[in-house]
C-alpha cells in the first residue's frame, strides 16, 4: 500500500490515524483528570494536535488557541502546577507577608497518557491501514 500512494496521500493518512489514536491518550487524561477533580473546568483546555507532515501527535496541557488575556483558560499554567506540582524555595512569602506553602503533584496527565499507551498504538496501526485504504479506494 505504501508503494500506490504518493507521498502528499501517505502524510494525509498517517495524519488521519495518528489523530484518531491521539484522541485515546487525550480522552484518558481528561477522564483521569475529571476523576481527579470533579466539577473543574480545565480539562477543557488540553489538546490534541496531529501533525500536517503526518509524523506525529502532540497531547498537550497549555493551549492558547481561541482564548484571550483575562480569560481563565487563557495559558492555563494552573494544569501544569498541579500536574508537576510546586516545591518550597525558601521563604516564598509575598509582599504582605503570606506564606504560599507548597502543593503535591497529581500527575493526571501523565498516568492518563502512560495507562492508555498500549491501546493507542495498537489501535494506530489499524487506523493506519483504514485511511490508506481510504485513500486507494478514492485513486480509482
Amino acid at each position: 500500500m505504501f508503494d500506490e500512494l504518493n507521498p502528499k496521500q501517505l502524510a494525509s493518512a498517517t495524519r488521519s490515524a495518528f489523530g484518531k489514536s491521539g484522541r485515546i491518550l487525550l480522552n484518558a487524561a481528561k477522564a483521569e483528570y475529571r476523576s481527579q477533580f470533579p466539577g473543574s473546568i480545565l480539562y477543557r483546555d488540553m489538546h490534541m494536535k496531529a501533525f500536517r507532515s503526518g509524523k506525529g501527535v502532540i497531547v498537550d496541557l497549555l493551549y492558547t488557541h481561541g482564548h484571550q488575556k483575562g480569560d481563565a483558560m487563557y495559558k492555563s499554567y494552573v494544569m501544569k502546577i498541579l500536574e508537576e506540582g510546586s516545591y518550597k524555595t525558601g521563604v516564598r512569602s509575598t509582599a504582605r507577608g503570606y506564606n504560599r506553602g507548597s502543593l503535591r503533584g497529581y500527575h493526571f496527565f501523565q498516568t492518563g497518557v502512560s495507562g492508555a499507551m498500549n491501546q493507542a498504538e495498537s489501535v494506530f496501526m489499524q487506523n493506519l491501514e483504514a485511511a490508506m485504504d481510504r485513500k486507494i479506494k478514492q485513486m480509482s
